[in-house]
């Protein structure tokens, strides 16, 4: 498999974020070294869990001002060549000169055709980028 393709998403991404203000990203990676994920999301809830192909381990990022009451309805991320497998990368937005994210974007390139896109996003994250990125470098479960 070839290397990950992160610089290209990081790059998709500044592209399609609200203009005009600072960014930040995060690379997925499983703590087996693994960079392919299925990917599911719910953008209603503000949550996306992606898996890892290489050993099954579960990671997740949410958003920590969201309803812990909604019902969560994640949608299967599949790229148009019907393939499943991403490289991941969060990024967000930032209010003014602070580290706190003001949007979250989820941008994923398949691994099967390289296709990018972004595959869901949510505004008013309203925590600071560090532990909202450290969230999803835990795994779940």
């Amino acid at each position: 498999m070839s290397e990950p393709n992160f610089a290209a998403i990081h790059a998709f991404l500044a592209g399609v974020m609200d203009a005009g203000y600072a960014t930040r990203f995060a690379d997925a990676a499983c703590e087996c070294e693994g960079r392919v994920f299925s990917v599911e999301v719910d953008e209603e809830v503000g949550e996306a869990w992606w898996f890892c192909r290489a050993c099954n381990a579960a990671y997740q990022l949410r958003d920590p001002g969201a309803d812990g009451d909604a019902e969560y309805a994640a949608v299967d991320c599949v790229c148009t060549c019907d393939e499943a497998g991403f490289e991941v990368v969060a990024g967000v937005t930032l209010y003014g000169r602070s580290e706190t994210a003001r949007t979250a974007y989820l941008g994923c390139r398949c691994v099967a055709c390289g296709r990018i896109e972004c595959y869901a996003s949510w505004p008013r994250v309203d925590a600071p980028y560090p532990a909202f990125f450290d969230m999803m470098r835990r795994p779940q479960g």
